[in-house]
This record gives C-alpha cells, structure tokens and sequence, in this order.
C-alpha cells in the first residue's frame, strides 16, 4: 500500500539474549537529549555514550533531498521529531509467597485458605521510541528509506550502541481521525501522557488495556475498566447495527496485545557525599500496541469503536481521568508499504 497521511513512526528495539543497555543511554541518544547527556556528564566520572539519532537521521535527510531533488530544506526543522521514549514491560509471574501477621500464617476469612502474594519478573527486554515526521508529504518516501537504512545499518556495526540489540521493527502509523483510507492497517498505538506522575500507577493501565485479571485476598478478580473487553464488545455492537450478515466468532481476541510500554522521561536528582549519582526515570505515562485480528473488511468498525471507548473512558472512569488527551494512532509495519 501506498503513504497516505501516516506521518507517526514508531521504533520498536528488542535485546539480544543476555543483554541489557543502560537505559540513560539509549534514551539520550534515541530522543537526541543533549541537554541531559550534559548534565549527567558534569556529575558522573565516566561518560556514557551518545549518539544523536535525530540528528543523524536529520542531516542525512537534507542531504539526500538536495543530491535528488536539489531542493534545499530548512536546516533547522527537527524531521525526524522525538516524541518519547518507553521502556518495554512484560511481567512474569514467578511464585507465590505466603503472607503472615503477628507471626502467624494469615488465614483468609472468606476462603479458609493461606493468603498468598505473587512475585513477578519484569525485566525490561526492549525499548519503544515514538516519533513524528515533520517535512514536506511528498518527500516522506525517501525519509523512511533513510530511517530504514541507517537503523538497519547501525544495528550490524560493532562499535554502534544499536548492535545489542536482535531486531528493531518499524511502524508506520497516522492519528485515527486522518487517515482517509484503511487498506492493510492492522496496528493501533495508544499512547498515554500521566496528568501527576506521582499518583499514578502504569500498572493499573498494563492491567486495563490487557484485560488482566488481579489477585485480591486469594481470587482472581477482573480489573476495572477491561478496555480490550469494552472495545471487543463495541467493535461486535457496531457490526450487528452496520452488517447484520457478519458472522463472527465472539471468542476471538480482536484486540492482540502486541507490546506494552513504560514512558520514561530521566530526571537528574543529586550528587551524594560518596559521589554517587542519584537519578530518576518515574514513569510519566504509557504505549500501548494492538494488533487488530478480524476481517479486514470490518476495520473501520473496530477503529471506530476504539475512538467510542476511549472517548467515554477518559470522560467518566476514575483511572482514565488521570490522564491527558490520548494519542490514538492506527498504522502498520512499514514492510506493508509500497518499496519498503
């Protein structure tokens, strides 16, 4: 399929086995943070390593339109325009311990049984990177050829701190309101900004947007709200009302979870007397990644329900309400397109 109006880019990085990049790191060089590099380089000994994608991408760009097109471009607009940065979450449940008080096991009064606690693993594996094209339409082309090319270039070097990584997917997507034609879209990016990072939890929005059900004196109960059960039973509502003929199968999960993220915006602290350097990355909201799995056929349908869900969600329900306006975004991998 061809470009539309899809002008949002999303980078999604996963670790090779066994690594771990230092998260400062990538997110000064992702993001093109100079500014914090700096000041983490005034307080730490040794200095992390920087390498400035934004501009890398920017200045390879100006180059390549001038040698194709001669046209000279504004050396000064940031192209490929950093939105944020996330850390990837995946929780793991290990085991379970058991609880006591004064003492003595705890005995649930409503079950009779031991009261237990889930342990969970939920070492970061990747990173999420959003960004923005912000040049001319039609020379949208050539600037994802250069994203393309230089990540995929970068991550076979040795010496480039991309290399620690097994792949780097690229997603190409557009606001849900400005795409005028959906084709082979099947990716839809939820992207959350926290109105106060410091009473809000990511996650009662990973167990929200999952659907996960939470463990609450010895039962499972189901998280309020479910939004990938509000959005399957919209998007069914919405196709019994527009295409009585549909037949589709209700357990299907519509809504496949493909990644969840953690927004992450590091913050200096202080310096201590024994010359450690306190930082802090306290999460300032999520990216959220579905992947739609009905027909084709009934996609807009399932996007009109997700704006229907969201819309009602952030006005009425308590957790939602804690964040600012969401970024609904709807796209595919790049390889979907025409010449990638």
């Amino acid at each position: 399929m061809e470009v539309i109006n899809e002008n949002y880019i999303l980078l999604s990085f996963e670790f090779k086995e066994k690594k771990l990049g230092k998260l400062e790191q990538f997110y000064v060089s992702l993001m093109g943070d100079k500014d914090y590099y700096n000041d983490l380089n005034k307080l730490k000994k040794k200095k992390i390593e920087f390498f400035d994608v934004p501009k890398e991408i920017n200045e390879k760009f100006i180059e390549a339109i001038k040698k194709k097109h001669g046209k000279e471009l504004d050396k000064k607009t940031k192209y490929f325009f950093p939105i944020d940065f996330s850390v990837v979450k995946r929780v793991v449940h290990t085991y379970e311990v058991e609880r006591y008080k004064d003492g003595k096991l705890f005995i649930d009064e409503k079950t009779g049984k031991a009261y237990t606690k889930r342990r969970f693993v939920n070492k970061p594996p990747g990173y999420i990177a959003l960004y923005k094209y912000m040049g001319p339409i039609t020379y949208i082309n050539d600037f994802l050829s250069i994203v393309k090319e230089n990540f995929m270039k970068w991550r076979t070097q040795n010496n480039n701190i991309f290399s620690d990584f097994n792949f780097i997917k690229i997603y190409l997507s557009s606001e849900l309101d400005y795409l005028d034609e959906i084709i082979n879209h099947n990716l839809f990016t939820v992207h959350l900004e926290f109105k106060n990072v410091k009473n809000t939890d990511p996650n009662d929005f990973r167990r929200a947007l999952l659907g996960e059900k939470r463990k609450y004196k010895g039962e499972l109960k189901s998280f309020n709200p479910n939004v990938r059960e509000l959005v399957k039973n919209r998007f069914l509502k919405i196709i019994k009302k527009n295409a009585n003929s549909a037949k589709l199968d209700e357990k299907t999960t519509f809504a496949y979870p493909i990644e969840f993220s953690i927004i992450k915006r590091p913050i200096i602290l202080y310096k201590t007397e024994n010359g450690t350097i306190k930082t802090s990355s306290r999460a300032t909201g999520v990216t959220f990644l579905y992947k739609y799995m009905g027909p084709i056929t009934y996609i807009d349908f399932f996007k009109n329900a997700i704006k229907e869900i969201f819309k009602e969600i952030i006005e009425s329900n308590k957790l939602f309400q804690k964040v600012n306006e969401p970024l609904l975004l709807i796209g595919a991998e790049l390889s979907a397109y025409e010449g990638y």
